[in-house]
């Protein structure tokens, strides 16, 4: 199947280095992607206060993990979110490169995307509450 795919685009020559290099363009562009989106959000609410209730991501780690954004900072809880997503979403785009079907491809995304991202989630809430960054209960 990867022979067919590399036969039909020419891209024999395909080494891992340029694997690599195609993981770090997406990895900047939606890094760069994510920090635009935090920032204009950011923005928009004045108030940080109105930014944790409507942030998918930080809600999931405040009430699993009982997390106290205040003893992190926002801004360094933001940076974390930026490139843990950058990393997600970056690795399913590298991990399904080679499927040619595209139907077969976006399944292969979802099944790969909801575990990584609750895994990944699962160590930034087991490491910041190792720091002690719990709130007080």
């Amino acid at each position: 199947m990867v022979k067919s795919y590399l036969r039909k685009f020419n891209m024999k020559g395909l080494l891992k280095m340029e694997l690599l290099l195609l993981f770090i363009i997406y990895f900047i562009f939606f890094l760069l992607f994510y920090k635009i989106y935090y920032m204009i959000k950011m923005r928009k609410k004045k108030n940080n206060k109105s930014l944790l209730t409507t942030t998918t991501e930080l809600i999931y780690l405040t009430t699993k993990y009982k997390l106290n954004i205040k003893k992190i900072g926002i801004n360094k809880i933001i940076n974390v979110i930026c490139l843990t997503n950058a990393l997600i979403f970056s690795l399913v785009l590298i991990a399904t490169f080679f499927i040619t079907n595209l139907f077969i491809r976006i399944v292969i995304m979802f099944i790969l995307l909801m575990p990584l991202i609750f895994f990944i989630y699962h160590f930034i809430g087991c490491f910041y509450r190792r720091k002690g960054m719990t709130i007080d209960v």
